[in-house]
């Protein structure tokens, strides 16, 4: 699955940070960022955030198979968080067809001191080459501050893309789609090769 992620770009300085990329079971590899570190519990969050979305389907899913990067587009001015998980086709399903409950579509939560208000500004659903997919936006005001992260999860058979995009400022429409469409052929055709080495 690592293959499967997007290939990361080369560093255009010291600067640029990475992760990865990592594989192993998906609660391994979440422990590892956490790092020991602990989130006040909040409904909506729980409900919302993909970390909780998965442990929610049960353990089956907390240790499915996965691969994770973190990395910086320097060029875009992008943080980028790519996550590829095998589930279930009953619990890839639930993942991307499940939108945000009307309830935290606002929220508010403190992570690591800091007052977050938590706005849904748009959850789409659409299908594109053959598979199913979810877009949503959030945008997180912290102390007057405001940014936005973009999320897709894309679903593959029973594999499941989920790709964060933190950008630092506003990010153009051409250079999101772009990324985006990456991701998802890129994926697409290596866990179809995958797959079919296997058969």
């Amino acid at each position: 699955m690592k293959r499967a992620l997007l290939p990361i770009p080369a560093a255009q300085s010291s600067e640029a940070f990475r992760y990865g990329p990592i594989s192993g079971a998906y609660q391994q590899l979440t422990d590892r960022i956490a790092n020991g570190k602990t989130w006040q519990s909040e409904p909506c969050a729980d409900r919302t955030m993909m970390p909780n979305r998965i442990q929610a389907l049960g353990e089956q899913a907390r240790f499915s198979p996965a691969a994770l990067a973190m990395w910086t587009d320097e060029a875009r001015a992008l943080f980028v968080t790519e996550t590829i998980i095998k589930l279930t086709e009953a619990n890839a399903h639930q993942l991307v067809a499940t939108p945000a409950p009307e309830e935290c579509h606002a929220y508010d939560i403190v992570i690591e001191g800091e007052n977050h208000h938590v706005t849904l500004r748009a959850d789409e659903f659409y299908r594109r080459g053959g598979g199913p997919a979810r877009v949503q936006i959030w945008e997180h005001r912290i102390d007057g501050t405001t940014s936005s992260v973009l999320q897709l999860i894309s679903r593959r058979g029973n594999y499941v893309i989920i790709l964060s995009l933190s950008p630092n400022g506003r990010i153009r429409l051409a250079d999101y789609r772009d990324i985006v469409t990456r991701a998802e052929d890129h994926a697409a055709t290596v866990l179809r090769q995958d797959e079919g080495s296997r058969t």
